[in-house]
């Protein structure tokens, strides 16, 4: 094999390689919704995106086959991921309207990633926790 030849069979190699690596789609961390058995828990926050102060709202929309979950106790645990660190904890949402409920007030010291871990239980008793992310501004 001459040296050209051998110098492009390498590269060719090289890229081979890198290209799936390349393409790998980066972990986001948790999403927006999740499940907890057959409810569907949906986070958003007020302002949108949230911004750093002590005022922001965690609003936790359930749903379960689309039919909203009704009289749920909800507690919230929040974490800055940027610094693991814990934000606020044991925070209580109250239902607002049906399947939708608040936590206000909730202090984000800093801008970045964030994530809310709920713990939801709805009258049957037959309910769990999911972790939410939300983001930061400044």
């Amino acid at each position: 094999m001459h040296p050209p030849q051998r110098v492009t069979l390498v590269l060719l190699s090289l890229l081979l390689v890198a290209l799936p690596l390349g393409c790998k789609k980066k972990a986001s961390g948790p999403g927006n919704t999740g499940m907890i058995g057959g409810m569907t828990v949906t986070l958003s926050t007020d302002p949108s995106p949230a911004v750093v102060g002590h005022d922001t709202l965690l609003r936790f929309e359930i749903t379960e086959n689309g039919t909203p979950v009704q009289g749920c106790q909800l507690s919230v645990d929040t974490h800055y991921v940027n610094m693991d660190r814990d934000g606020p904890v044991g925070l209580s949402a109250t239902e607002v309207s049906p399947g939708v409920y608040e936590a206000r007030d909730v202090s984000t010291g800093m801008n970045g990633k964030w994530e809310a871990t709920v713990t939801v239980t709805p009258p049957s008793g037959q309910g769990g926790t999911v972790t939410l992310g939300f983001r930061v501004a400044k």
